[in-house]
């Protein structure tokens, strides 16, 4: 719901063409009202005004909203508006997880309150994975609940001490059910290497097919590994290439997530492979070069994995 949206519904009328600052203004003359001084924290968040926001979410939290404790909460564990107190963020949060507990009607609030106390217990040094992997299982909901929580999941899961194939693949499978396109990808990869579930091939390039198509580089990389690896050279390159042509015409990855940079590291291989040898494609040995330079500045950890998979005559 929009900030305009959400003044109708509370009976408040705003012009279509309003600003966030007008809106503020607006807001501010019937912040008596509980859910509005909500709502103007919400606009004074949306304008970048942290520290306004703060105390708006502080005075509602003071008169009962729980919507407005929680945003106090994340406002002090991040620092904005406010000097940062972790131990204080996590006791309040702690305390919305326990008054939203006994209000059916604050289900998604008690969700996110679970989702960000298992990122404070994650983040914390030394960090509790227990409590972590708690707190998101609840946030999860047996996939049911927080797309975030299901990723969040997914990545401890695939962590090096924490590591178990199997719920790593079943909360892929449920991110991915959910609507995160590079969790498809990922487990295509659980197919192909028969991790967590039964090996097929057939399983994983649907996988990747159906993951490229929704627009995730990761898995049209993939898919482009696999054809490669399959002697499909033509396919291989037109594929990689695709990756490729995602990408800034500088390699700028700067504001690109991390399965947007590992797809394009691994895209950027597959065509820079078939550049360099003719295969699928026209041979370009400079542009191969530029991609591999581009792939290593998307993912540098990555790139060096697979050029170690090169040198091994695995690519």
């Amino acid at each position: 719901m929009s900030l305009i949206e959400s003044c109708q519904s509370l009976g408040i009328y705003v012009a279509p063409e309003a600003t966030i600052q007008e809106i503020i203004d607006i807001l501010k003359t019937q912040a008596d009202d509980l859910k509005v001084k909500l709502l103007l924290g919400i606009a004074y968040q949306e304008e970048e005004q942290e520290e306004e926001a703060f105390k708006v979410f502080e005075e509602a939290a003071a008169q009962g909203s729980l919507s407005a404790l929680y945003q106090k909460a994340a406002y002090l564990y991040d620092g904005r508006g406010v000097e940062k107190n972790t131990k204080l963020a996590i006791d309040l949060m702690q305390e919305v997880i326990e008054l939203a507990q006994k209000d059916d009607k604050q289900e998604h609030l008690l969700q996110n309150a679970y989702l960000n106390l298992g990122r404070a217990y994650w983040d914390a040094f030394p960090h509790n994975a227990a409590k972590a992997e708690e707190y998101w299982t609840q946030a999860a909901a047996e996939g049911t609940g927080l797309l975030d929580a299901m990723i969040e999941l997914s990545k401890l899961y695939a962590h090096p001490v924490y590591k178990n194939e199997e719920k790593c693949f079943y909360w892929h499978q449920n991110a991915a059910g959910a609507g995160h396109v590079p969790s498809q990808a990922i487990i295509g990869k659980f197919y192909l290497e028969g991790k967590g579930i039964g090996q097929s091939t057939s399983k994983a390039m649907n996988c990747f097919k159906r993951s490229a198509v929704n627009g995730s580089a990761l898995g049209r990389a993939m898919l482009a590994e696999l054809y490669y690896k399959r002697k499909m050279f033509t396919e291989a390159a037109q594929q990689s290439k695709r990756v490729c042509d995602t990408a800034d015409s500088d390699f700028d990855f700067s504001e690109k997530d991390e399965h947007y940079k590992k797809g394009f590291c691994l895209g950027a291989f597959i065509y820079s492979r078939c550049l360099q040898l003719g295969r699928g494609t026209l041979a370009d040995y400079d542009y191969s070069v530029e991609l591999l330079h581009a792939a290593a500045s998307a993912d540098s950890e990555y790139a060096n994995q697979l050029q170690r998979e090169i040198i091994a005559g695995q690519i």
